[in-house]
């Protein structure tokens, strides 16, 4: 903005600012978009000792998280972020065979 601005500075500065806040979520800074964040991670686990030497233990982890009106990130950032539904699942399963051994 000039030092003197002329009436045309003033409009155009006020109609980039209206621009600006139409842009944003409620036209005011600070205002954000109702999110809800639902997630489920439930985890079951076995262990059972075979004998004094051997034992054996598995686990199953599953998360599901969902979220409407969330941040999706890219893989890419350029510097611009979206909203809209992220949709995540993961299964996991591991199982482990100790076994000890002496001399």
């Amino acid at each position: 903005m000039p030092a003197n601005p002329t009436a045309a500075d003033l409009a155009a500065l006020a109609a980039g600012k209206q621009k600006m806040l139409s842009r944003l979520p409620g036209g005011a800074p600070g205002n954000t978009l109702t999110r809800s964040f639902n997630q489920q991670s439930p985890v079951v686990k076995i262990d059972w000792f075979i004998d004094s030497k051997n034992a054996f233990s598995s686990t199953y982890n599953y998360m599901r998280a969902h979220n409407v009106n969330g941040i999706q990130t890219s893989l890419f950032y350029n510097g611009t972020g979206s909203n809209g539904s992220d949709d995540v699942r993961i299964h996991s399963y591991n199982v482990r065979l100790t076994t000890s051994i002496s001399p």
